[in-house]
């Protein structure tokens, strides 16, 4: 017959459902009949995060920074691009004013104009860039125009006296109208022999 197992006289008293102290509970693989022991939910996910599915948990985790990155990133640049954009209309205003043909929504189709600004290079300096053969036309135009209008404003005005044909300084002839000191001068040119006359 098999012997029962008993234990010793100080651990069957009653705790009152507690064990005694230095003692732990029993194991479900030591007693078999007691209730084995459930992990957390918390315990479950980090055993899965840290075994079998590492790999997927790393590659969600990197997604969702990745994805929170990028978000960031399109929210900066939209802010950049709102920021240059009102750049440009200040710059536009300017050009607007030194250049009476200039259409921001217009060159904004030139390519070339775009590129520009893209790079940096203010609106009105790029404006200038693409169409200085049309400006330097202009400017060439306008120049001979000033030109033209400022030789004929020269021949319509009443000439000057000293550019007219009569003099206006009267010149009196003679030895009376002459000072003291030309009389003399007169008197030694004739002692040396020159001939003066009136």
């Amino acid at each position: 017959m098999e012997k029962a197992f008993s234990l010793p006289e100080e651990e069957t008293k009653d705790t009152g459902g507690r064990l005694p102290e230095g003692r732990n509970a029993p194991d479900a693989e030591d007693d078999p009949g007691a209730a084995a022991k459930e992990p957390s939910r918390e315990e479950k996910f980090t055993a899965l995060i840290t075994g079998e599915y590492k790999d997927l948990f790393e590659k969600c985790v990197e997604d969702a920074v990745n994805a929170k990155s990028a978000e960031a990133s399109r929210t900066d640049i939209a802010e950049k691009a709102a920021r240059r954009y009102e750049k440009w209309l200040a710059e536009a205003r300017e050009a607007r004013e030194c250049h009476s043909a200039f259409d921001l929504s217009r060159e904004l189709k030139n390519e070339q104009f775009c590129e520009l600004l893209k790079c940096g290079v203010p609106v009105k300096s790029a404006y200038e860039l693409i169409h200085r053969d049309e400006l330097m036309k202009s400017y060439a135009k306008e120049l001979e125009e000033s030109i033209t209008k400022r030789i004929l404003a020269g021949t319509l005005r009443p000439k000057e006296s000293a550019i007219a044909a009569g003099s206006g300084a009267v010149i009196k002839s003679g030895a009376a109208g002459m000072s003291r000191s030309a009389r003399q001068e007169i008197i030694r040119r004739v002692q040396r022999g020159e001939k003066i006359s009136f």
